[in-house]
């Protein structure tokens, strides 16, 4: 079930303008450090809004990390996940 899937904050921490954001691999963190206000933000695949990674809930789905503006958007990915990855996609 797509809801034991939820991912604990962990990684590579870095710092930026005051909020802790957890990176995969250095190479990510390198990305990050040379445009954190690009690799900071991801968009909801549910409703489109930017969220803050930092702050978002976030789940993970065929490796990758999908984050959220809120309980209730995530919880609606959660039942059809295939349809919103391939909403990104387009």
């Amino acid at each position: 079930m797509l809801e034991d899937q939820l991912q604990p904050r962990a990684g590579l921490e870095e710092k930026y303008e005051g909020k802790t954001y957890f990176l995969c691999c250095s190479m990510c963190e390198e990305k990050f450090r040379s445009n954190p206000e690009r690799y900071s933000k991801a968009r909801d695949p549910v409703s489109g809004a930017s969220v803050d990674k930092a702050t978002a809930p976030v789940v993970g789905y065929k490796d990758r990390a999908y984050f959220f503006e809120s309980d209730n958007s995530r919880a609606t990915f959660a039942q059809d996940p295939e349809r919103y990855v391939q909403r990104l996609k387009e």
